[in-house]
């Protein structure tokens, strides 16, 4: 597997793309700039058969309509987040006036799924809190964070779906996965699970 981060629209979001060993792939939160993602895409030779969606958030969907359009991928987002893809004002696109295509999932997951595409397994959690279907991937010492754990921080929970309690747990859940993971997140830099275990001030809170 080959990673790819681009990062895009007005609020720095990071997309990530997954390259497997047959040149297949795997797109995770194309937040904006489908012309230029779609570009990178095919400079790099990759069939794109997937998108996948941390949740369900603007600055994290803003480009998916343009991309499905054009590459047929499949489309995956957490069932308690669906409604987000239809809804501007739940998606906040209404909130930054920026204009918003209505698009229908493909794919519904829950907590335990697993996206699979050839050599890649990404594994579903569900870690409600930034919003209701907020969800990380994890695979092979990798973990795709999206809003829910940042570097030195975690995501906002006072938009639409927000819930703090609902984050400690999901924050709870993944301070005690096994090991350590390289966490790359929808924001900010790379950081791994381990250091926010021991840095995070919001993980050093579940310590006890």
């Amino acid at each position: 597997m080959e990673l790819y981060q681009y990062t895009v629209g007005m609020l720095s979001t990071n997309c990530y793309l997954l390259k497997t060993n047959q040149n297949n792939g795997i797109l995770i939160d194309p937040g904006a700039q489908a012309e230029q993602l779609l570009e990178e895409i095919e400079k790099l030779g990759i069939n794109l058969k997937k998108i996948v969606l941390t949740h369900g958030h603007y600055d994290h969907i803003g480009a998916v309509h343009d991309i499905k359009k054009a590459t047929g991928a499949e489309l995956s987002i957490h069932a308690d987040d669906v409604e987000m893809l239809e809804d501007p004002r739940k998606n906040l696109a209404s909130y930054f006036n920026a204009p918003y295509v209505p698009t229908k999932p493909d794919v519904i997951v829950q907590d335990g799924d697993t996206v699979v595409l050839d050599d890649i397994s990404l594994n579903v959690l569900h870690t409600p809190g930034h919003t209701k279907g907020s969800c990380v991937l994890l695979g092979d010492n990798l973990m795709i964070s999206g809003d829910t754990l940042f570097c030195g921080s975690v995501g906002r929970t006072d938009h639409y779906g927000g819930d703090y309690s609902a984050l400690k747990q999901s924050l709870k859940k993944l301070y005690d996965l096994p090991g350590d993971y390289q966490v790359v997140a929808g924001h900010g830099r790379a950081t791994t699970l381990e250091q926010e275990r021991r840095t995070n001030p919001y993980m050093e809170i579940l310590k006890s």
